[in-house]
């Protein structure tokens, strides 16, 4: 048990792990803040799900979560 838990200390010690975790944490907050960011921009009271700045952003915040994964898993 021992052995595995070294192995995951020094996997998650890596540093495209590292970088691929931050990435993906920041996909998560751009996806999460999404209907926000689309607000200010906006400057309107009612966004709906298909708004094109809304759908943007939600889909860069994928795509930073995809990269994440990726640099981490990958490399």
């Amino acid at each position: 048990m021992m052995l595995m838990y070294m192995d995951l200390v020094t996997r998650l010690s890596q540093p495209n792990v590292i970088i691929g975790i931050a990435f993906a944490m920041i996909g998560v907050g751009i996806a999460l803040l999404a209907k926000r960011i689309t607000f200010y921009v906006r400057k309107t009271k009612e966004i709906d799900s298909h708004d094109v700045v809304y759908r943007s952003c939600v889909y860069i915040g994928i795509g930073f979560i995809l990269i994440g994964l990726l640099i981490s898993i990958l490399y």
